[in-house]
């Protein structure tokens, strides 16, 4: 179902390119790397660990072809961290840049995955990682909500600077661009902001998707260079912690033109739990976005609390922490909100 939704409309696409600083292919090339080792895998999960995010997108479709469950990992993450995944995750198989690779036996599994789509992994308390399942309703849900929230066209442009590890970049960025018909650009560079926005503007790219702290650099850039053109982005969305009213500032004049997009995201449920449009973002810049309408949302003794259509199946071999958080259709979040200056804004 997942796999023929994202085949049907990316080969409406044919010609349109996913690249990265080394190489580019087109989105039917896409299709036919990816069912080529889709063939190949036998195993009911694979790891992803790749260097080049283009290969980490077509072993994913891979996994999604084959009816197996792929678990992100990231080299943007140390090596313990990496090796906590794979323990938490009991992968035997990695999908990386060179192919497949076994790292131990098969392990017996308790749970059953065969509704799986993708397990995304979140840290835990304890310096443990837990991993999430996600269905294919869940991603299907996820990727029509933010179609009808995002409004981009088969003519933009989209550059990915982080990771498929994080659940907003791989459905709210990869998947929804293959939906539309975005042509891709991955960054596999060494992370220094300044590089960012110089690639940003050499490659005409008009939509982008970070955290603050990047928009805040990029941002800096861009009014430095006034005298010249500014940046060419059409639409930003953002995501993620630290957004301020001096960053904001600095972002309505560095971007007179672009519309900004204010997520609030979270990955026990694989979406966003609201879209703030730009015309609400320019009135409220640090406010915890306005509420999906998909999702009801309490606060209790400061504590978020969510009644999504779209929750996660639960936590992978973890039956008890799973019954513990979603109780009665409400999802304890675990967010914290200690400051009325910071705290969840439900706007209408």
């Amino acid at each position: 179902m997942l796999y023929e939704f994202l085949k049907e409309n990316i080969l409406t696409n044919p010609n349109k390119t996913i690249r990265d600083v080394e190489r580019t292919v087109t989105y039917a090339e896409s299709i036919k790397n990816a069912e080529q080792l889709g063939d190949s895998l036998i195993h009911q999960k694979y790891g992803i660990l790749c260097k080049s995010e283009l290969n980490a997108a077509i072993g994913l479709l891979a996994c999604f072809y084959a009816k197996k469950t792929p678990v992100m990992l990231s080299h943007r993450y140390d090596e313990n961290h990496i090796q906590k995944v794979i323990r938490s995750i009991k992968l035997s198989h990695i999908i990386t840049d060179e192919g497949v690779v076994e790292i131990s036996e098969v392990k017996t599994e308790k749970e059953k995955l065969d509704d799986v789509a993708l397990i995304m992994c979140v840290a835990a308390s304890g310096g443990y990682v837990r991993g999430l399942m996600i269905t294919e309703e869940n991603l299907l849900i996820n990727i029509n909500e933010i179609s009808d929230c995002f409004k981009i066209t088969k003519n933009d442009k989209i550059f990915i600077s982080r990771s498929l590890y994080h659940c907003s970049v791989l459905i709210g960025e990869l998947l929804i661009s293959f939906v539309k018909g975005l042509d891709i650009i991955f960054f596999n560079n060494d992370f220094i902001p300044g590089k960012i926005a110089e690639f940003i503007e050499e490659q005409g790219i008009s939509i982008l998707c970070t955290t603050p702290t990047l928009y805040s650099v990029i941002s800096n850039f861009s009014i430095d260079k006034k005298e010249g053109k500014a940046l060419p982005l059409k639409t930003i969305a953002i995501d993620g912690r630290g957004m301020t009213f001096t960053i904001a500032g600095k972002m309505f004049r560095a971007f007179i033109s672009t519309k900004f997009y204010s997520i609030y995201c979270l990955s026990k449920t694989k979406s966003g739990v609201g879209c703030m449009s730009w015309e609400m973002f320019s009135r409220f810049p640090i406010t915890k976005r306005k509420s999906s309408k998909l999702i009801e949302t309490k606060v209790i003794n400061k504590k978020l609390y969510i009644k999504p259509q779209n929750t996660v199946k639960g936590y992978y071999e973890d039956i008890e922490l799973t019954k513990n958080r979603l109780k009665d259709g409400w999802l304890c979040v675990g967010e914290i909100f200690k400051n009325d200056f910071y705290k969840l804004r439900l706007i209408k």
